[in-house]
């Protein structure tokens, strides 16, 4: 009986000692040498390449337009150059109007199309005026002038309070498509 007492704490020592081992031992790495790929740019296997656009074909402009007793304003912005598209990848709007004018809605269009509407989300109010903020992302291509309309839902009531819209624009120019 001693003898098997022995013998079990033995064979559960090595098996201890044999379990801190695996534990504490490196790992194997499984993949640490992948295969290389090489990649060639073929006539028959042609590899897309895109280029930033060059700084002379960066575009941002700022608008502002100042209204008073209207029930809508503009920000208006010139046309791209002749020969270039403009990519529109962004479009922002301020809107500071006379109390009780909230806008309706926001539109960046060119003299014949609306291109998109602008969500505005309200924001603190001021001294007698209510502020909303409206962006829009992604990509829209003009070729003609562009503008950003805010519609209100009035005139306002304070008097004197003139409504201000600062709107900008950025993208970038490319050739005409």
């Amino acid at each position: 009986m001693l003898f098997a007492k022995r013998l079990l704490m033995g064979a559960g020592a090595v098996a201890l000692a044999g379990l801190l081992g695996v534990a504490i031992a490196p790992k194997v790495a499984h993949g640490v040498a992948a295969t290389p790929v090489r990649v060639v740019n073929t006539t028959a296997n042609v590899i897309p390449a895109v280029q930033a656009p060059a700084a002379g074909d960066l575009y941002q402009e700022t608008a502002s337009a100042s209204y008073a007793f209207t029930s809508g304003a503009a920000c208006s912005f010139p046309a791209p150059p002749s020969g270039k598209t403009l990519v529109v990848e962004s479009a922002s709007v301020w809107s500071a109007n006379p109390a009780g004018a909230d806008p309706q809605y926001a539109v960046l269009s060119t003299s014949t199309a609306s291109l998109s509407y602008i969500a505005l989300q309200a924001q603190a109010p001021g001294v007698g005026t209510d502020n909303y903020v409206g962006a829009l992302q992604g990509r829209i291509y003009a070729t003609s002038a562009l503008a950003i309309t805010v519609n209100l839902n009035g005139t306002g009531t304070a008097i004197g309070v003139p409504g201000n819209l600062t709107c900008t624009i950025s993208g970038y120019l490319v050739p005409a498509i």
